[in-house]
């Protein structure tokens, strides 16, 4: 077994076949899978996304952007970034900040023995939630969908 301080030089003398395997089981899982299986599926998937994937936004039901963050793993980046191959942390509820109207309850931390890293009433800005990324230090943002603010900058410039 090769050590997390291990450095791969060939890619040749690497066994792949566990991963290979891993992928085709979960292939065949997904192709058994029936109708009503898929259709149980999706309609918990419909729960998620209107329960996450929607904010009211001064009186208004709008869509939010992307609600998910990327998941811990290797950094990839855009063609030969600098800092690939590194690993993305897992981004803990403490490292996350809520931006949300005074009225509102804030939502309960899905993380039993954590809480929110802060939670805002900030009105001047467009984001939902923010969170610092550990790879290249940029913070990170939930909004309203392109859609949403497109009509936004619209309505603005109507009012102007």
């Amino acid at each position: 077994m090769i050590g997390p301080k291990s450095i791969i030089k060939k890619f040749e003398l690497c066994d792949f076949k566990p991963i290979t395997e891993h992928l085709e089981n979960q292939k065949m899982v997904r192709k058994a899978i029936t109708d009503n299986e898929r259709k149980a599926n999706k309609e918990v998937k419909d729960e998620v996304n209107y329960k996450h994937g929607y904010a009211m936004v001064d009186g208004h039901l709008e869509k939010v952007g992307n609600y998910n963050m990327e998941p811990p793993g290797t950094f990839r980046g855009r063609g030969e970034h600098p800092k690939m191959g590194k690993i993305k942390s897992r981004v803990m509820p403490e490292q996350t900040f809520i931006n949300m109207s005074e009225e509102c309850p804030p939502p309960k931390c899905p993380m039993p023995g954590h809480a929110w890293g802060d939670v805002r009433h900030d009105p001047s800005v467009q984001w939902l939630s923010n969170w610092k990324e550990n790879i290249n230090g940029q913070d990170k943002y939930v909004h309203g969908s392109e859609r949403e603010r497109a009509k936004e900058s619209v309505c603005s410039l109507e009012r102007a």
